[in-house]
């Protein structure tokens, strides 16, 4: 699952934000890809961004989540800084750090409480996009299951397929949550539809694969 799927959730970001607080494109190259870019360079960097996040302005710290987001793993280290501004005022903060750490993937592990978390922000933006954080963390979510089973039945469809979406990225592990993604299969929305038949396939146990047969007879 690639970012796009989250894209529509930044047209409205970016529709009440400053220039500057663009989407996400692809990460940036590697040291060794840059031109020259050194790591003490990408470290110099990645302090002032890190800096950058408690700005009073808040187009910029908005555009330090996004760049952070764009190393990487290599962010890593701004883990703590980015489950700080899980916490700001603006919900365009809190999403973009959400956003942020699903770029950095498995290694931004410590942002799962803060991610679950979100799940309960009062901004769907947020919700979703936490939602989609934990699925490109993965199988070391599962600690957030049944967070993302309640998430299925959110008000914004948004985040009930990405919270499918992660539930399908845990695979096996996510069992105890095939009834409740059999139900999504009834969902109006029919992205939620589809990830949710997506997750029964990855999950793959004997119900889930069942489910998704009869559910595409009826297609």
């Amino acid at each position: 699952m690639q970012r796009h799927m989250f894209f529509f959730v930044f047209l409205c970001l970016l529709s009440v934000m400053i220039d500057g607080c663009a989407f996400h494109g692809e990460q940036s190259e590697s040291p060794k890809e840059s031109g020259g870019t050194t790591l003490a360079s990408q470290d110099k960097m990645m302090a002032m961004l890190i800096q950058q996040l408690g700005d009073a302005e808040v187009g910029v710290r908005i555009n330090a989540a996004d760049e952070l987001g764009r190393m990487g793993e290599r962010a890593k280290d701004a883990i703590p800084a980015l489950i700080k501004a899980m916490s700001d005022a603006q919900w365009g903060v809190r999403l973009s750090a959400a956003m942020a750490f699903g770029d950095i993937g498995e290694s931004a592990q410590t942002a799962i409480p803060a991610l679950e978390k979100a799940l309960q922000d009062e901004n769907a933006s947020v919700r979703s996009g936490a939602a989609w954080a934990l699925g490109r963390i993965g199988k070391p979510a599962q600690a957030s299951m049944r967070a993302l089973e309640k998430a299925l039945h959110d008000e914004s469809p948004a985040t009930r397929f990405n919270a499918a979406y992660a539930l399908g990225k845990m695979g096996e592990a996510a069992r105890e949550v095939v009834p409740a993604l059999i139900q999504a299969l009834s969902d109006t929305d029919e992205q939620v539809r589809h990830f949710a038949a997506e997750a029964l396939k990855q999950i793959g146990t004997p119900e889930a694969v069942t489910a998704v047969e009869e559910y595409q007879k009826k297609k």
